[in-house]
């Protein structure tokens, strides 16, 4: 099953859960009808294997910095956004630097400028304008958390009362653990990602929520 998974162009990520659901499949396409047959597709290899299903789409992705890896004095709460953007109207030029700079971060102008056949002015005004765009928002180094001895947690949260998303909202920003909040379409209402090193620590956060907002958090899933 995970290698017919990661053939799938339109899948970008999947892994095992604990919890209500075995297995996350993360969809990338400009096209709904695109997972609808690469799901299509699946179920007619493994629907055997499949006892539910639940779909939701992701409108925005708003990430936050690793603020446990440094001291509280330097904590940085600086909001990323990846999805709120308008569409930008890209060619293969872009495509390709976009491919080279994810994965040799430390490349120079100049070697740039060899891979992508353009001049070292051409591909600085290329790499200005996706900057300007917001195709580029950031640059982050991609951390195998498992070897910080951290374990990922997805949070599903459903609300008594939905006034209270706002202060749910900063609490998670400046939260040290807590990594991304999703927005969603067909998703519950507020949920967050985050890394801790034991589920201990990870039921004293859901703790610290229900004493800030009292007999306002329903229920919750990770």
């Amino acid at each position: 099953m995970s290698s017919w998974l990661t053939k799938q162009k339109s899948i970008i990520v999947t892994y095992r859960t604990d919890g209500e659901y075995s297995l996350a499949i993360g969809f990338l396409t400009k096209k709904i009808s695109d997972i609808q047959h690469t799901y299509r597709s699946f179920l007619e290899r493994y629907r055997a294997y499949v006892v539910s299903e639940r779909l939701s789409a992701f409108t925005d992705l708003q990430q936050y910095l690793r603020n446990y890896l440094v001291e509280k004095k330097h904590h940085d709460y600086t909001q990323l956004s990846t999805g709120s953007f308008e569409t930008y109207k890209y060619d293969k030029t872009d495509i390709l630097l976009l491919s080279v700079i994810a994965t040799q971060s430390r490349i120079t102008l100049t070697q740039l400028a060899q891979q992508l056949s353009l001049s070292v002015t051409a591909t600085k005004n290329r790499l200005q304008t996706v900057r300007k765009a917001n195709v580029i928002v950031a640059y982050r180094a991609l951390i195998t958390y498992h070897l910080l001895g951290k374990e990922y947690y997805k949070v599903d949260v459903i609300v008594n009362e939905y006034d209270i998303v706002p202060g749910l909202k900063e609490f998670v920003q400046q939260h040290p653990n807590i990594l991304f909040r999703n927005i969603t379409i067909g998703g519950n209402d507020f949920e967050f990602d985050a890394e801790f090193s034991s589920q201990q620590e990870f039921y004293e956060m859901i703790n610290t929520i229900k004493n800030l907002f009292p007999e306002q958090i329903r229920s919750y899933t990770y």
